[in-house]
């Protein structure tokens, strides 16, 4: 199997990359299950990455939080108030996000396999 899956998927004008890892990809703590570039790639892709086969919900939601900040921290550089950042177009925008990013998950060959295996014990 490969070491490395990906799945993509179109967030505003920018690519998003969803790598599901069997190992932390360099530049991480070793002890990782997830994590998020803090930049796009040349092309401007932004990474969230997970390790192992099926990470849970709350890994999930947790690194989507992540993404969301750096892709808006990316087009938008100025502050926002906590009460600005809890207005429903921000709400709508990270739902799509983590939508997409779990049907991105699901769909891997690698999470479907480890999910299996997780509900057979």
């Amino acid at each position: 199997m490969k070491k490395v899956e990906k799945a993509y998927f179109t967030l505003k004008t920018f690519k998003v990359c969803v790598e599901l890892r069997e190992k932390v990809p360099k530049g991480f703590a070793e002890n990782a299950v997830g994590g998020c570039y803090d930049e796009p790639d040349e092309n401007l892709v932004f990474t969230v990455w997970f390790k192992g086969g099926a990470p849970g919900l709350k890994i999930i939601a947790h690194e989507c939080w992540h993404l969301f900040m750096t892709v808006m921290g990316y087009i938008d550089k100025h502050e926002h108030t906590f009460e600005e950042l809890n207005s429903e177009v921000y709400a709508y925008d990270w739902h799509e996000m983590f939508d997409h990013i779990l049907d991105s998950l699901f769909n891997m060959k690698r999470y479907q396999e480890a999910f299996e295996e997780e509900a057979e014990n």
